[in-house]
C-alpha cells in the first residue's frame, strides 16, 4: 500500500510566471501551474534555457510577483509574509553570492541567524549550535576561519551552503548550485544537498543543467520544456515514459536511455557490424561514429570488428573482419580506428 505524500511546505494553484504583471507588456513564460514541495524532499528544475526556470524560481521565492495564481508556504500566502518572518522559513542561495572577500567563512555563515537574532544582533547558545551544525553539515568546517577570497569555487559554494542552513529554514530555493564547479565538485554538492534533504527534512528546489546527477540524487524532477509544458515526475519515471527526451527535443540531440545521458543525433555512415561487452563496445562505438562509421549489433554487413577482453577486463583487442577474412588487429581504439581508416576498407 502506498503511504500518502506529507502535507505540502509549498504550494501554488494555477500559477502562471512571466514578466510585466498586469502591463501591456506582460510576458508569460509558463502556467498555469499546479505544483507542491515536501519537506525531506530535494527536487530539481530542469529545462532549456529561456523556459523560464529562474522565473519559476524567483516567483516561488516571491522575488518576482506571479502574472496568476497562488502560493503559499507552510499553508500560507506568500504575500501575507513579513520579511522577517519570510527569511525564517525559506532561504535562498543565487547562482552565485559575492560576499566581502575580506570576510571570514565563519562571519558569512554568522549572517544566517540574522533573521533568528535579538535587536542588538547577539548570538545564543542556540544560534552558535545552529552555525556549528551548518559547518558540519556542509562539509566546510575546514576553512571556517580563513577569508572568502582565498577560498576555491568549490569551497566558496560550501561556505555559501552552510550560510543557508544556519538560517534553519524549512525551505531552500538555489539557483544554479553547481555552476562554476568542476566535475567531482558538482557530484558532491548534488549528493550533499540530497542528503540535507532528507536528514534535517528541508524541502529544497534548485535549477541545474547537470542532467546525470539529477537524475542520481533528485526525488522528483520538475521538467519546463521551451514552450511552458509542465512535467513533474521521480527520475526513474521521467526517463522511462519519455519526459527527458520530450523536454530537451532537438533534432541535434537524442536522449539514450541506457546511459542517462545526450548523445548528438547520428548521421548515416558507413555500416559495419560491432561486436563485444560493454563497456568496451560503446566506447569503440563512440570512437567509430566520429569518424563516419555506423556501428550496428546485426549482421548482413561486410565489414565486422569484434572486441575480446581480458578475464579481469582491464585490456582488450579488436579484430577486423571483412566477410570473415581478418584484415586488421589493434589493441586500442586509437589504432582500431587508424585501420579503419583504410580507405580499401570502405571500398573492398
Amino acid at each position: 500500500m502506498n503511504s500518502p505524500r506529507p502535507q505540502p511546505i509549498l504550494s501554488a494553484r494555477g500559477l502562471e510566471v512571466g514578466y510585466g504583471p498586469r502591463t501591456r507588456s506582460e510576458r508569460k513564460l509558463a502556467g498555469p501551474l499546479n505544483l507542491s514541495l515536501a519537506k525531506g524532499e530535494l527536487v530539481c528544475l530542469l529545462g532549456p534555457n529561456g523556459a523560464g526556470k529562474s522565473t519559476l524560481l524567483k516567483t516561488l521565492c516571491g522575488f518576482l510577483p506571479p502574472l496568476q495564481g497562488t502560493i503559499e508556504i507552510d499553508s500560507k500566502a506568500i504575500n501575507h509574509y513579513s520579511l522577517r518572518e519570510l527569511a525564517r522559513v525559506r532561504a535562498v542561495l543565487p547562482s552565485r553570492e559575492a560576499p566581502p572577500g575580506a570576510m571570514t567563512s565563519e562571519e558569512l555563515v554568522t549572517l544566517g541567524r540574522h533573521p533568528h537574532s535579538n535587536w542588538a544582533g547577539s548570538l545564543s547558545d542556540q544560534d552558535h549550535a545552529a552555525i556549528d551544525a551548518a559547518f558540519t553539515d556542509s562539509g566546510s568546517d575546514a576553512f571556517r576561519k580563513r577569508p572568502v577570497r582565498e577560498l576555491s569555487d568549490g569551497e566558496r559554494q560550501r561556505v555559501s551552503l552552510a550560510r543557508l542552513l544556519a538560517q534553519e529554514p524549512q525551505l531552500a530555493f538555489l539557483d544554479e548550485p553547481s555552476a562554476f564547479l568542476d566535475l567531482p565538485s558538482r557530484i558532491q554538492i548534488l549528493e550533499k544537498l540530497a542528503s540535507i534533504a532528507h536528514e534535517r527534512q528541508i524541502a529544497i528546489l534548485l535549477t541545474t543543467h547537470d542532467l546525470e546527477s539529477a537524475l542520481r540524487h533528485a526525488d522528483r524532477l520538475w521538467l519546463l520544456d521551451a514552450h511552458g509544458e509542465w512535467r513533474d515526475a521521480p527520475p526513474e519515471d521521467a526517463v522511462l515514459r519519455g519526459d527527458v527526451s520530450a523536454t530537451f527535443s532537438s533534432h541535434n540531440l537524442n536522449f539514450d536511455i541506457s546511459s542517462g545521458s545526450f548523445t548528438p543525433a547520428q548521421l548515416a555512415g558507413n555500416p559495419i557490424q560491432l561486436i563485444g561487452a560493454e563497456p568496451h563496445r560503446l566506447w569503440t562505438a563512440r570512437g567509430m561514429q566520429r569518424k563516419g562509421w555506423s556501428p550496428t549489433h546485426r549482421d548482413g554487413t561486410d565489414l565486422r570488428v569484434e572486441i575480446r577482453t581480458s578475464p579481469d577486463e582491464k585490456t582488450a583487442h579488436w579484430t577486423v573482419f571483412n566477410r570473415d577474412r581478418v584484415t586488421a588487429k589493434a589493441h586500442s581504439i586509437q589504432e582500431l580506428l587508424e585501420n579503419l581508416s583504410n580507405d580499401s576498407l570502405r571500398r573492398d
